[in-house]
């Protein structure tokens, strides 16, 4: 039997994601951005972040798929960027593959 991944596990990995990415990349990002553009993936990164954080901690629910669509709308809601939909995009399309699953084996992950 594959292992499989709950809706909570996943909420708890995005968390420790969003958490390390404010803490610890922030500026790194704004400096990788700045060299080639404006200098504004850090402040998208973290609102973006942010977003899902909140997200984590009002949203309840056992689909993975429906928690993985709303992470990707806050994100870009957020912070309405090309960055900001590229991820929503992402979590969005990622999201429907998954809909109305209780868990995720890693085959299902790399499927999204």
């Amino acid at each position: 039997m594959k292992e499989a991944i709950s809706a909570a596990k996943i909420s708890e990995i995005l968390l420790g994601a969003c958490n390390s990415l404010e803490k610890n990349h922030i500026d790194e990002f704004r400096a990788l951005d700045a060299a080639i553009g404006d200098g504004d993936l850090g402040i998208t990164i973290r609102k973006g972040c942010t977003a899902i954080i909140e997200t984590l901690k009002t949203f309840q629910t056992e689909d993975t798929g429906a928690l993985i669509k709303k992470c990707g709308i806050q994100f870009n809601q957020a912070n309405p960027s090309t960055f900001g939909v590229l991820t929503a995009s992402a979590f969005i399309e990622g999201g429907k593959k998954v809909s109305g699953k209780e868990s995720l084996t890693l085959d299902e992950i790399a499927g999204m």
